[in-house]
């Protein structure tokens, strides 16, 4: 629930409990015990919320989306819902040479003056699938069971390869991810927007001067990055090629 006149998130997710006072910049979450499930649930889902909507107060725009970089500083960012392979991706971007950013979210901060828009990390752990670590050999004897109560194994990306880590970067391509199974990989220009069309669900219909800007830097986002869709097929290291080809 969003409460308009004082600016607040009020949510309650299986046992955990979240108020966030967005405009005074306090986040609150609440649980009988941080373990299992709840522990999952306000880590991931409520925190990132909170998250959200405090950055989003002070101009900074979060996308749901993983980021790496080339050598030059330009970004790539891999955008898509959960189970549309961004992780996997992501894995075989930065064992390909990429510089990371982020897996799952990244913030958008757009300069006043001239609308560009940058690209800020967010360097949280990857969520890791049996699939994901049974794809890749450095995964496979690093990644253990998930923790009770969540879905995933998750895995400091730092800790398993020599990558490069940055807190930024200038946006230019855009892809979108998609599986396809026994198929061959196919790279196809995406227009920008359909692109929008994808991105706007995950904005949250808040404090309406806030969510007005955050679409506002979509927009400028999408203005400034190629737009493309990714049909992964099962060659990992021709789906990295295909998308680092693009800086």
């Amino acid at each position: 629930d969003y409460i308009t006149e004082s600016d607040t998130v009020h949510g309650r997710f299986g046992g955990v409990r979240l108020t966030c006072a967005a405009t005074t910049g306090v986040a609150r979450l609440h649980a009988s015990e941080f373990t299992g499930r709840d522990l999952y649930l306000a880590t991931h889902p409520l925190a990132t919320i909170s998250l959200m909507e405090l950055l989003k107060r002070r101009e900074r725009y979060p996308l749901h989306a993983a980021c790496l970089a080339g050598a030059s500083g330009d970004g790539v960012l891999i955008a898509g819902p959960s189970g549309s392979g961004k992780s996997t991706l992501t894995f075989a971007l930065a064992r390909a040479g990429l510089a990371f950013l982020a897996d799952d979210t990244v913030f958008l901060d757009r300069e006043a003056d001239t609308g560009e828009v940058s690209v800020l990390g967010f360097s949280d752990a990857l969520g890791i699938t049996s699939h994901t670590a049974a794809s890749f050999g450095e995964l496979r004897s690093e990644v253990a069971s998930p923790p009770p109560g969540f879905p995933k194994a998750l895995v400091r990306l730092e800790d398993v390869l020599a990558v490069r880590t940055v807190a930024s970067a200038t946006p230019r391509v855009l892809v979108m991810p998609e599986i396809v199974g026994g198929r061959p990989s196919h790279l196809s220009e995406l227009d920008p927007q359909e692109a929008l069309l994808r991105l706007v669900p995950d904005v949250l219909l808040t404090d309406p001067a806030s969510t007005q800007a955050h679409l506002a830097a979509l927009a400028a986002l999408l203005a400034q990055v190629r737009c493309h869709r990714l049909e992964c097929g099962p060659d990992l290291e021709q789906n990295a090629r295909l998308v680092a080809e693009l800086l």
